[in-house]
């Protein structure tokens, strides 16, 4: 049905807020949450962990990569699932343009939040929530409600439209 996982070292906190989703598929294609970087495609050992999504989960890789940072013996992690339903979650993936970008979805009914981060390049992870009345947050920052040039324009049922800005 698609969904997302995130996980987070609670031994190491060298090792950052490590995201998986079934859009990007299992393997090395994580996402830093608290990062700007693109996709990670090689299998760099911290990030190649999720190696399998599946109806009832997904599976952890048991290489002996170094480091190995969900997998590791003795290493403390956490990790939050969230699978994709209507009214709660979707995961979309579109292509950027210039000017105004309708972006359909699959929850019928408004979102109350939406994180975008471009997925083939450097770009900061842009929140929008309803309770922020013009704003938007960066949720790999520390800095409080910005404008960061990112216009979210109609929210419906069915699309988000945004204008282009920091993704």
């Amino acid at each position: 049905e698609g969904g997302l996982t995130l996980h987070k070292s609670r031994s190491n906190n060298n090792y950052g807020w490590v995201v998986y989703d079934t859009e990007n598929g299992a393997g090395a294609n994580a996402l830093r949450l608290d990062g700007t970087g693109a996709t990670n495609n090689g299998a760099v050992a911290p990030y190649a962990n999720v190696d399998q999504f599946a109806s009832n989960g997904y599976r952890l890789n048991t290489s002996s990569g170094s480091p190995n940072v969900l997998n590791d013996n003795g290493l403390a992690t956490a990790s939050w699932t969230f699978l994709e339903e209507g009214g709660f979650f979707d995961i979309v993936q579109f292509t950027e343009t210039s000017g105004d970008l309708a972006v359909p979805h699959q929850l019928g009914c408004v979102p109350g939040m939406i994180v975008m981060k471009r997925t083939d390049g450097t770009s900061n992870w842009i929140v929008y929530h309803r309770a922020l009345p013009g704003g938007s947050l960066k949720l790999n920052s520390a800095v409080k409600e910005e404008d960061l040039g990112t216009d979210w324009c109609p929210v419906s049922d069915s699309t988000f439209t945004f204008k282009h800005g920091d993704i």
